[in-house]
């Protein structure tokens, strides 16, 4: 094990996390990352404020977020993570709806009518109270609610919330992916409403810890270095091409998309392209606006309307105020796209004319000029799509491509994809697993 050269293919928090686990075991270990560090919570710094990050997609943690808490105090940044209560809603039939507690699920007329929302009420505490999920892989969302004679409460919210979120496949998304996100929240309450944290100052100063935790170890961590092909010279040898350089490795860790492996692996092989495949993602396309003054009283808005040009919007400064921002607020503006949309093609102006008549509906004194700065980041693999009987296809962590260990968001099902799970994927992972 020890002496072993391992090259890890992207540095976010499931890289970086296991890069220190075989740093720790004597391995020589390099991190390929094409972007910044951090993956999909990498950030940038904030205009004007040296050492404030703001993430390129919006980022909060869970009470139920141990794995994030414990690294975070480990870095010695426990001081500077806040815990706020936060404020839900939908929009839908024209106006805004609270959607943060029991009451406010039997006023939103979305919904159904009363009766529709009682069940609705119901249907969710059988999330909320079960523990085992994994009989939810094989049924719909829409058969879940419709054996629970909630189909219409279901046609009113979870359906074009999952329109929103995964298109055309929404159909498909089996009832495993609610439960993953409602179980974990019902435990992230305080007093009845939901509790959330965020680190201030932005989550890359944990991600740039992590990376520079596992430089001091030895490791090296390539920023900017783009893998552009992988080719197995025999067993247990590859010779991994980049734009930082040419190296020769004995085992790969690879985090990204497992069909982009087989894209880059040469000789190619078929049982891998054949097993990856299936495994589609959703891309993201993230308008994200600094404000002079606030847009509403909400952090949390999801989108029932299909006239809305936008998934949802979430006002982050409405978590964590603006004093770490020098007074200016931050929102927001989201889209989970096909990958070929068209919309993935639009610059940071196009997609903000794109969303502005939305933007009018969900704010009625919403004015342009309040916008200081705007900044659009998109992702083509924002998250997998979990369809049904996905738990079958959920890749192995080995053995899918001999020497070449798989870790990363597929994985994270039925859990939601955050920063918590995705660490919590790594440290599942056996080491002697990964460098057989």
């Amino acid at each position: 094990m020890g002496g072993t050269k391992v090259a890890i293919i992207g540095a976010g928090v499931t890289g970086l996390t296991v890069a220190r686990k075989l740093v720790e075991a004597g391995c020589e270990v390099v991190v390929h990352e094409a972007g910044p560090i951090g993956g999909l919570a990498a950030g940038f710094e904030f205009p004007g404020i040296p050492g404030t990050y703001l993430e390129k997609f919006y980022h909060h943690v869970f009470r139920s977020d141990r794995l994030v808490v414990r690294l975070i105090e480990e870095f010695g940044l426990g001081p500077d993570l806040v815990w706020r209560q936060s404020r839900t809603g939908v929009f839908g039939r024209g106006r805004l709806w609270s959607l943060e507690g029991p009451l406010d699920l039997l006023r939103c007329q979305p919904v159904g009518n009363v009766l529709d929302r009682l069940k609705m009420g119901l249907s969710l505490r059988v999330f909320q109270q079960t523990e085992d999920w994994e009989p939810l892989d094989a049924i719909t969302c829409e058969e879940f609610f419709r054996a629970r004679g909630c189909l219409a409460g279901y046609r009113g919210l979870w359906e074009p919330l999952l329109k929103a979120k995964f298109g055309e496949a929404y159909r498909d998304i089996p009832a495993a992916f609610l439960w993953g996100r409602i179980y974990p929240r019902s435990r992230s309450r305080e007093k009845g409403k939901e509790s959330l944290g965020y680190l201030l100052g932005g989550f890359p100063r944990m991600t740039i810890a992590m990376a520079k935790a596992v430089e001091q170890r030895g490791a090296r961590v390539e920023v900017g270095s783009r893998v552009t092909r992988i080719e197995r010279l025999g067993p247990g040898r590859f010779r991994v091409r980049a734009t930082a350089g040419e190296e020769t490795f004995d085992r790969i860790v690879w985090t990204g998309q497992p069909s982009e492996l087989g894209r880059l692996l040469e000789p190619a092989e078929p049982s891998l392209d054949e097993k990856a495949g299936p495994i589609r993602y959703i891309a993201a396309c993230c308008l994200v606006l600094l404000l002079n003054r606030r847009l509403g009283d909400y952090y949390w808005i999801n989108n029932l309307d299909p006239e809305i040009t936008f998934g949802g919007v979430i006002e982050h400064t409405n978590l964590v105020g603006t004093g770490i921002y020098g007074g200016l607020h931050v929102a927001y503006v989201i889209n989970y796209l096909n990958p070929q949309h068209p919309q993935m093609k639009l610059d940071v102006e196009e997609v903000f004319r794109l969303h502005l008549p939305s933007l009018r509906k969900l704010y009625a004194d919403f004015d342009p000029s309040i916008v200081e700065r705007k900044f659009l980041f998109k992702s083509p693999a924002a998250s997998p799509v979990y369809d049904r009987g996905y738990l079958k296809r959920l890749p192995p962590f080995v053995g899918w491509s001999d020497g070449i260990g798989l870790l990363g968001m597929p994985q994270v099902y039925p859990m939601d994809r955050n920063m918590n799970h995705c660490i919590h994927v790594a440290e599942e992972a056996e080491i002697d697993q990964l460098l057989k």
